[in-house]
């Protein structure tokens, strides 16, 4: 009498985020306002990127806020290119990088802006995550300039959803 042979079916592991050629979309949104509802503020930001590699990703950012005072309105924005190194994970992608743009809009002074990145992924499905990402940006008219006001710029928080396709 023999013994049967046994069929083995090796499951392909889960993989998580993108690949090369995979492209990106995030959304979010911001928003504060005082106990009367008087005084406002609301953004949202979005992005588009590309990979080029498995972990090299560029992407065009895009930001928009609304502010709503009594008897005043007044809106801005930024648009930036940015380019990120991702860390594999698993479900987790950190990552740092680079961006620059401009920022313009009412009661802003329209000028670049530039400086570094980081943020994480997770995923919670194989091709959607959720993120945090923070932005230190130095507001600058010329190279000199940029440098004389590095200690003077500004942190922006990001928390949103992302899909690759």
């Amino acid at each position: 009498m023999g013994v049967a042979p046994t069929v083995v079916w090796a499951q392909e592991a889960d993989r998580y985020g993108p690949v090369k050629g995979d492209q990106e979309v995030t959304l979010s949104g911001t928003g504060t306002s005082d106990t009367e509802f008087e005084n406002n503020r609301m953004g949202i930001s979005g992005s588009y990127g590309m990979y080029f590699r498995d972990r090299l990703k560029f992407s065009l950012r895009q930001q928009l806020n609304v502010v709503d005072l009594p008897g005043d309105n007044a809106w801005s924005g930024s648009t930036r290119v940015a380019a990120d190194y991702h860390f594999d994970l698993g479900r987790w992608w950190p990552y740092v990088g680079a961006q620059f743009g401009f920022i313009y809009g009412d009661g802003v002074q329209e000028t670049m802006i530039a400086g570094p990145d980081a943020g994480v992924k997770y995923y919670v499905h194989e091709d959607t995550f959720a993120f945090f990402e923070t932005e230190y940006q130095v507001l600058f008219e010329s190279a000199d300039e940029a440098e004389a006001l590095i200690d003077d710029g500004a942190w922006v928080h990001t928390v949103g959803v992302g899909f690759n396709f």
